[in-house]
């Protein structure tokens, strides 16, 4: 009896813990991505500020 209403409940959490991860997901690469965008402005505007010499740096590394 126990262990058929666990797995009810179980088969119940399921598509909710599903969608959970999912957005939980979702929202850790839309951080991240977010974070890259923003690496990539920051490293670009160091570039244009400094001058040739430290983009073939920074392309090197």
């Amino acid at each position: 009896m126990v262990s058929g209403l666990c797995a009810l409940e179980s088969s119940r959490m399921q598509p909710l813990m599903q969608k959970a991860a999912q957005h939980q997901a979702a929202r850790r690469t839309a951080r991240r991505t977010a974070r890259r965008t923003m690496t990539a402005r920051a490293v670009k505007l160091i570039v244009t500020a400094r001058g040739p010499d430290v983009q073939h740096a920074i392309e090197r590394s």
